[in-house]
């Protein structure tokens, strides 16, 4: 029931999902992705990467995650 829209820059082929957005309740959480390429075109004042798009947005992608951690093995 909420969209709060996340932008992260990476040079990687991949994204570990920070552990302060992971769901830590048994709800199901539904997360939405896609890639935009990006050219950088320089940087701004306080020296910060400065983007513009370098070709199209990739299709919507999603994944559920469960944060709660199940009750592990019992002792024997």
């Amino acid at each position: 029931g909420q969209n709060n829209p996340l932008t992260i820059a990476v040079q990687d082929t991949k994204l570990v999902v920070p552990e302060s957005l992971r769901p830590t309740d048994d709800t199901p959480h539904i997360f939405m992705w896609s890639v935009v390429p990006v050219v950088q075109v320089g940087v701004d004042e306080d020296g910060n990467p400065r983007y513009r798009e370098g070709g199209p947005a990739s299709q919507p992608s999603y994944f559920t995650w469960v944060g709660a951690a199940g009750q592990g093995t019992p002792e024997p």
